[in-house]
């Protein structure tokens, strides 16, 4: 009997990690044969495949391992799992990440139940690797739902409320519905999830929430301090572009959730970038925004109309959004980074929330 869940990890210089990861899936309560498990290596120069070969070794008939010559980043990663999938379900690990031990189960009962196209729960940050040891730590206090998007208006308020949030981790996807419409990840570029979730929200027809924590993200301190002042960070930028490359390939800057799609362009790519350039630079980009500002002007220009703006933005984004047709100078741009720093300092958040 083929496994009914294919679960793909890109690894990449993971040997302190993956062990735990792979421990939180050794440990679902499906059991191991409900899985095929394919770790694609990518390029590793630590003691990552010694580690792969020895789970390999272990579970021979479950686990599988694809080998990068070259580091080629996780969307090339995913996309090379996904073409030797057997699943009828797949679910996508990051390899320093873990699982609470029903996650799969939740997902897989939901996903039978509802027929979905997806399935989402919830998840946690965490430092240190844990568990959840009591119902509310795990539970968000909301109900479970089954969500059928039948009309373009549904699908409006899907992608303009980011229902089904920014992590392609934390989902379970039926293969069938990726193949069939053609979802993919851009290669050798990070932010690789925006991508794909962009694609995800104008397909998914049959959506599962289920409101459990069940994937542990794990804050890696050394990783935050690798992002700060990169020229990848401008990958952002690219990813962005070439989703609105693609919804004009595929029409659907044409569909009647149109609108919904420049408002996800105006967070994907205006917002987050803003924040990228406000919370991870020592010493603001400016160009970086400038060039943000005109592609921004370029795809959205009726940005200041868009009908979504005012039922699903925050007020502070509302004012970056102003922004947009506005001739800023470096001592304003200034002035508004030292604005965002100061919230994300007293919230501790340093996310650009809708």
């Amino acid at each position: 009997m083929d496994a009914r869940i294919t679960i793909i990890i890109p690894c990449y210089n993971v040997d302190k990690y993956i062990d735990r990861c792979m421990q939180s899936i050794e440990e679902q309560t499906l059991g191991m044969q409900a899985f095929q498990v394919i770790m694609v290596d990518d390029g590793s120069t630590d003691h990552t495949m010694d580690k792969l070969i020895a789970w390999q070794a272990k579970y021979p008939f479950q686990v599988q391992i694809v080998h990068n010559s070259k580091n080629k980043r996780q969307g090339t990663c995913r996309n090379i799992g996904m073409q030797r999938a057997k699943g009828e379900y797949i679910g996508f690990v990051d390899a320093d990440d873990w699982l609470e031990p029903d996650m799969y189960e939740k997902l897989l009962e939901v996903a039978d139940i509802g027929k979905c196209d997806v399935v989402h729960c919830d998840s946690s940050k965490d430092t240190e690797f844990k568990y959840w040891t009591t119902l509310q730590e795990k539970y968000t206090g909301r109900l479970d739902r089954l969500i059928a998007i039948e009309h373009a208006e549904d699908r409006g308020r899907m992608i303009a409320s980011n229902l089904l949030g920014t992590y392609v981790v934390t989902k379970l996807y039926r293969r069938s519905f990726l193949e069939q419409n053609s979802i993919h990840f851009p290669e050798k570029l990070l932010f690789e999830d925006i991508y794909w979730m962009g694609l995800l929200n104008c397909y998914a027809q049959k959506i599962g929430i289920v409101e459990e924590r069940l994937y542990h993200y794990f804050m890696n301190p050394d990783s935050v301090s690798r992002i700060r002042n990169q020229e990848q960070n401008r990958d952002i930028m690219q990813v962005n572009r070439l989703l609105w490359e693609e919804y004009g390939k595929r029409g659907l800057l044409e569909s009647d959730f149109a609108e919904a799609l420049k408002y996800e362009m105006l967070c994907t790519y205006y917002l987050t970038t803003v924040k990228m350039i406000f919370l991870r630079y020592d010493e603001i980009p400016y160009d970086m925004f400038y060039e943000t500002q005109r592609d921004i002007l370029e795809m959205v220009p009726d940005f200041a109309t868009n009908p979504y703006v005012s039922d699903y933005t925050k007020q502070f984004n509302i004012l970056l959004l102003g922004l947009i047709d506005k001739q800023i100078s470096h001592e304003e741009l200034d002035s508004a980074a030292a604005s965002m720093r100061m919230i994300a300092k007293v919230t501790q958040n340093t996310e650009v929330l809708r």
